[in-house]
């Protein structure tokens, strides 16, 4: 590691007095007034050993510079904690744990809190502790990572992973290099690689090779080398061709990396070995093959994207379960409010102007005013809000800033800012907030921009009427209302420490029909998941590949279906309330069948 082990310079509350607490926090890295990168772990030494069930979103956490957790994994070992950021696959740097050029803060919960760190016999940690540290803002030729293996750079291996077999390239089916450690997102570029068609018995008049069509590069995952296990990828580069490739028996195709291309690892070093000058680093053969030519009976999703995911709204559910690459988890925001209104049907004149329910609903036949005279109408729900009526709210002409111009000025923030500073300066929006999924499904007419947000989605069908370019969406979903389509608005939503909900919350995700290639019949066998159920439940449900979502047709293994026929897989996130907020997580499913 780059930096030593030395004293504190830290933020902390004061300690108990009387005797000298047993668990001190010893040491911190990085260094103070030290830059760390982008991909470099933090660390925490104590005094004893922690009690692993003492680590809880609430007593530890990275926070980044607009009050958002950063995103990341803890490790325990003994008297140490190690936080390591998610890593990084855009060009641009972001997406990581670490926003480059920001300062972020380690929270550490000691004493008087009751849920802080703790020694194994019990004994917490003697303050609480915010901890400043820098991340650094690398340009272009900067380092920007800390290489684990700094001498070279593990191979990289076309349509296999890490140790493993081969796969075959199927119609439709994007190409893949694997790498045995990251790689450096800037070196990624589409136009390093290339696309060859060959023909087997070309013609009189045919080129037996030639150029076909290039590709579009992405890197779709990239995970800490000192984390890995046994055959899992460090990287894994994505390339679509950007003509799909036809399946002729008298024709195979290879992938060429060009001399030029610049891909490497954190070091600065290229996975492929150098040939003569003007040859290609690499190619790779291969023949296309039709979805189903070999028996394949076994499908692992890792949900490292969206591809197999659906938006279908399940009935029964508060709202859609988030994705984020590698796993399905519940992304709630703070700013869905404390609950302490309960349930709220709206109905006549609401004079609310920050309303904070545990689920709200307007029913059909039902016309609301909000008939709050200035300032901001915040409708908060902690579970779904069911928009299903007409709604109306009147504003004042001058409207000063519009949360556009808010956000751009800001600079970016998060979601909970936005609602802070439209109070504090009585600006008058209309904003919506809702834990699961916010369904607008019948009139929404306001003369004042108009802000919806969602831990789950965004559903609109029905009319929305505002101030034009002045409707904005935060999260996921959207829709088109009248030929006015919903700005993005890209905030941060803030979670929260402690659980705040008042009510039982389930969140649902359906997936596509799999297996996605053809098969007629499936004898299912093996099911294995990976799960975290966190302070929450978790579970898995497998429906028809058609007809209605009910609950009844859901069943808990695939050979309990009526049909042995490919199936849709409910992804069930349950969170109850109390206690610390720690949603429960899916990462894996995997499935194996014997094809009839």
């Amino acid at each position: 590691m780059r930096f030593a082990l030395v004293g504190l310079a830290l933020v902390a509350c004061e300690p108990r007095s009387g005797e000298r607490a047993d668990l001190v926090l010893e040491s911190f890295r990085p260094n103070q007034g030290q830059a760390i990168l982008l991909n470099e772990p933090l660390s925490l030494t104590f005094s004893e050993e922690i009690d692993p069930d003492s680590v809880t979103p609430s007593s530890l956490e990275v926070v980044g510079p607009h009050g958002q957790p950063a995103p990341g994994e803890w490790r325990i070992q003994g008297r140490w904690l190690l936080f390591w950021p998610q890593t990084v696959s855009a060009a641009d740097l972001t997406g990581g744990g670490y926003q480059p050029g920001q300062v972020h803060r380690v929270h550490v919960e000691g004493f008087p809190a009751l849920g802080g760190l703790r020694t194994r016999e019990g004994v917490p940690l003697d303050k609480t502790y915010w901890i400043p540290f820098e991340v650094a803002n690398p340009g272009p030729e900067d380092a920007a990572f800390l290489d684990f293996t700094p001498y070279a750079c593990a191979p990289i291996q076309f349509m296999a992973l890490p140790g493993a077999p081969s796969e075959a390239v199927h119609v439709d089916e994007p190409l893949r290099l694997y790498c045995g450690e990251p790689l450096d997102p800037r070196t990624l570029h589409s136009e390093d690689f290339v696309i060859l068609r060959h023909r087997l018995s070309p013609g009189p008049a045919e080129l037996a090779s030639e150029p076909y069509c290039q590709v579009r590069a992405s890197l779709i995952e990239n995970r800490h080398s000192e984390l890995l296990e046994q055959h899992q990828a460090g990287a894994i580069v994505e390339l679509v061709p950007q003509i799909p490739l036809e399946l002729d028996p008298g024709v195979e195709y290879s992938l060429e990396v060009l001399s030029t291309a610049r891909l490497a690892d954190y070091s600065g070093h290229r996975p492929w070995a150098m040939r003569q000058p003007g040859a290609v680093l690499a190619s790779y053969r291969f023949r296309l093959e039709p979805i189903g030519a070999h028996e394949r009976n076994h499908l692992r999703i890792d949900f490292l994207t969206r591809a197999l995911l659906t938006s279908q709204r399940v009935p029964w559910a508060t709202g859609e379960a988030s994705w984020e690459p590698g796993r399905i988890t519940v992304h709630f925001p703070k700013a869905a409010g404390t609950g302490l209104d309960g349930p709220v049907v709206l109905e006549g004149n609401c004079e609310a102007a920050d309303l904070h329910a545990t689920r709200l609903s307007v029913a059909a036949s039902s016309e609301v005013t909000l008939v709050a005279p200035l300032g901001p109408v915040v409708l908060r729900s902690q579970g779904r809000s069911d928009l299903l009526g007409k709604v109306r709210r009147e504003g004042a002409a001058d409207q000063g800033m519009t949360p556009g111009q808010w956000f751009e000025r800001s600079g970016g923030g998060s979601l909970e800012e936005l609602v802070a500073y439209a109070q504090a300066e009585s600006m008058p929006w209309t904003i919506l907030v809702a834990g699961g999924d916010l369904l607008l499904e019948g009139e929404f007419v306001s003369q004042t921009p108009v802000v919806l947000a969602a831990g789950g989605r965004t559903r609109i069908t029905g009319r929305i009427q505002c101030p034009p370019g002045e409707l904005y969406v935060v999260g996921e979903g959207g829709g088109w209302s009248r030929g006015q389509e919903p700005r993005s608005l890209p905030l941060g939503m803030e979670t929260p420490t402690h659980n705040p909900l008042r009510e039982r919350q389930v969140y649902c995700l359906l997936s596509s029909v799999v297996p996605n290639w053809a098969l007629d019949r499936y004898e299912w066998q093996s099911l294995a998941i990976g799960q975290d159920p966190g302070q929450g439940r978790t579970e898995v449900f497998f429906l028809p590949p058609d007809g209605p979502i009910e609950r009844e047709r859901c069943v808990t293994h695939p050979r309990h279906l009526p049909l042995d026929a490919p199936l849709r897989i409910l992804i069930q996130l349950t969170v109850e309330p109390g206690g610390s907020w720690d949603p429960p997580v899916i990462d894996s499913i995997d499935l194996s069948w014997k094809a009839l």
